[in-house]
């Protein structure tokens, strides 16, 4: 049995992210600590690095985390030295090095201490400042130009220049989203409703997935007085872009794992009935004459999708997705179809332990091809004609979760979209 049929298949074309000019199992490691100070300038405060540490020499148990939906990038580690303690505290930011070349660049977060001589760092990148809640009318997600709502790209340019966060966005989304009124909505709520909406509404036969992340922007600047470079002012910045770009050159096969656990589940993101529904917004007097103001009907608009088929093998699996105000029935009917087509599958997680590609982050494309997962196989199988062979070529899965464990030789810890092509990591 093969496990993907209808995947992109890998061909060795041109790949978006080029990491396999990076590949290493054993690299030169850098790990460097900036002490933070604040400066007034007038009556606001600017972040500044005054002196670099190299603790490259004392620091163990290096990992970097990147996660695929609502969730920053994070670098845990220890420093196996008494002066680390009173030297360096929460806000102070760290950089990670492979080969001369940033791959982490973030702050510390939190310090603990297990020992006279050992402490324990978890440093996060820019999308922790994501977590804030942030609140929004609906005029304030409308764009000036179109009088539309905002697209998916241009909700997250507000989001980052509110913030104060560096940012940039390599592609532009099209697709409008219905202003809605935000209170105390994180931007990972908030961004993760206009993405999934982008998605739904593209063409059926050109889905449109889009995510952000945090980027260092560092070049080789091993050893360089970083005081006299404009980016060491900074420390990189959020990126936006359009996640089917995102494809790795570098191939995952059966050399380069070493364990995995493949399941199936229909208990995880998995419904067969679609229920969308908003307020009915009517209001009427005390005699049942329609008003600008009174009391709410309490009623609901509905539309259902469902697949007859799926509820006799699985049973009666139901999933409800509140619609904007603003949107038609018609609208509402589209989203149905769109979840259903989304969800009406049973989900497949597969974790693999393997060895590092330095660069390798969750939320890109990488080719694989595995011939034996759980009695199946990841790859598209062909048959030579004139030999009668059977190999597996490589088919491009989505990375949700990885997990770099700085070690000889480097190892990485990747959860690994599974199902079919039409699976949606939402």
């Amino acid at each position: 049995m093969n496990l993907i049929q209808g995947a992109i298949q890998f061909d060795g074309s041109t790949s978006g992210i080029k990491l396999a000019q990076y590949f290493n199992l054993y690299p030169d490691v850098n790990v460097y600590i900036d002490k933070t100070t604040a400066v007034q300038s007038g009556k606001d405060y600017t972040r500044l690095y005054s002196e670099t540490y190299d603790v490259s020499d004392c620091c163990t148990d290096v990992k970097i985390k990147t996660v695929l939906r609502n969730n920053c990038g994070q670098l845990t580690c220890k420093l196996i030295s008494k002066d680390c303690q009173s030297k360096f505290h929460v806000g102070d930011r760290i950089r990670l090095y492979l080969d001369k070349r940033c791959w982490f660049c973030g702050f510390i977060f939190t310090t603990d201490y297990k020992s006279s001589t050992s402490m324990t760092i978890i440093a996060f990148d820019f999308l922790r400042y994501f977590k804030a809640p942030l609140t929004y009318g609906k005029n304030q997600l409308i764009d000036d130009s179109t009088k539309q709502g905002l697209t998916a790209s241009g909700i997250f340019r507000k989001i980052c220049q509110d913030l104060a966060i560096p940012f940039d966005v390599y592609t532009n989304s099209q697709i409008p989203i219905t202003p809605q009124n935000y209170t105390q909505k994180t931007a990972f709520n908030i961004l993760d409703f206009a993405i999934t909406e982008t998605l739904i509404n593209s063409p059926k036969n050109d889905r449109q997935y889009y995510t952000y992340f945090h980027e260092t922007c560092f070049e080789d600047d091993y050893k360089k007085d970083m005081s006299k470079q404009e980016v060491y002012k900074t420390s990189g910045r959020v990126i936006f872009c359009r996640r089917n770009d995102l494809t790795v050159d570098t191939l995952i096969d059966d050399s380069m794992v070493y364990d995995y656990s493949f399941k199936e589940s229909i208990d995880q993101q998995t419904y067969n009935e679609i229920i969308v529904y908003k307020d009915q917004k009517t209001y009427l007097s005390k005699k049942g004459k329609t008003l600008k103001k009174g009391k709410k009907t309490g009623t609901q608009i509905k539309k259902v999708s469902k697949s007859n088929l799926s509820k006799a093998l699985f049973g009666y699996l139901p999933y409800y997705h509140r619609a904007p105000d603003g949107y038609s029935k018609g609208q509402m009917q589209q989203i149905a179809d769109g979840l259903l087509n989304v969800f009406n599958r049973p989900t497949h997680s597969l974790s693999t332990s393997c060895y590092g590609i330095i660069g390798m982050r969750a939320g890109y494309l990488v080719p694989i091809a595995l011939s034996d997962i759980g009695g199946t196989s990841i790859g598209i199988s062909k048959t030579d004609k004139k030999t009668g062979e059977t190999h597996i070529v490589p088919v491009y899965r989505t990375i949700t979760e990885c997990e770099m464990c700085i070690e000889y030789p480097l190892k990485m810890n990747l959860k690994i979209s599974s199902g079919t092509f039409e699976e949606v990591d939402i």
